[in-house]
């Protein structure tokens, strides 16, 4: 692994974004701005994004976030009249490579995943955002296909993360999540006025690359989402 030595830390975060609606009902896009930008995450996965495709309506998910110095790699999981429904990648760089992944269940709602590469030097990182289904039957037929993606034949490090939606640590997901990922602390994100469970995950393998792992619990977080974002900090060696 032969890595830029002027980069010795990577921020990751992951905020599934509640289709910009907060805890007060409010549709309101710049708050959630104003929460990632206090992140200062380098990589970002967003869950529950809603994006206008059409003229007149308000501005896209990918004109919004390159306002505030993010590339945005969008996965889309359904197409409505006047908007693309999903997941986003924001990047400070961009990607070397992409792949959309398709995970969703027959009779369930459509889920999926974005795989992305990217290079650090020469450290290649590859990066999984996903969104999980409410249904243990379901969860668990989408993280055998994440497994089968989160491996580390084609990357120097990992890192899977978004709203796995599982908050039982005895659950075969959990289980599974530890034999590829190593132990993992319970970051509670949810919800985020009084978070209880930990829906929300960031794992990243080598596990001795991560360096720290939280729930970002400030005011405006426990206003702009019903989920905290959570953030971590890739350390390369």
């Amino acid at each position: 692994m032969v890595a830029d030595p002027a980069i010795r830390q990577i921020r990751i975060a992951s905020y599934n974004i509640h289709a910009w609606r907060g805890t007060d009902g409010q549709h309101a896009p710049e708050r959630i701005m104003d929460v990632i930008d206090s992140l200062h995450a380098d990589i970002l996965a967003l869950q529950e994004v809603v994006s206008p495709r059409r003229m007149g309506l308000p501005c896209s998910m990918a004109d919004m976030a390159s306002g505030h110095g993010y590339h945005v790699t969008f996965g889309r999981t359904m197409l409505r009249e006047d908007s693309q429904y999903g997941n986003a990648l924001l990047s400070r760089r961009g990607p070397t490579d992409v792949h959309r992944h398709d995970i969703s269940v027959p009779g369930r709602e459509p889920r999926g995943a974005v795989e992305a590469f990217f290079s650090y030097g020469g450290l290649t990182l590859k990066v999984i955002c996903t969104h999980l289904g409410l249904r243990q039957r379901e969860r668990a037929s989408q993280l055998d296909a994440l497994l089968s993606l989160a491996t580390t034949e084609n990357a120097d490090a990992t890192i899977l993360m978004g709203d796995f939606n599982n908050w039982f640590g005895l659950s075969r997901e959990h289980r599974l999540l530890r034999r590829q990922f190593g132990p993992q602390p319970a970051v509670r994100t949810f919800p985020s006025y009084f978070p209880l469970f930990g829906l929300d995950k960031i794992l990243i393998s080598p596990g001795s690359l991560q360096t720290s792992l939280a729930a970002v619990n400030t005011p405006a977080a426990r206003k702009a989402s019903d989920h905290l974002p959570i953030l971590s900090t890739l350390e390369i060696r």
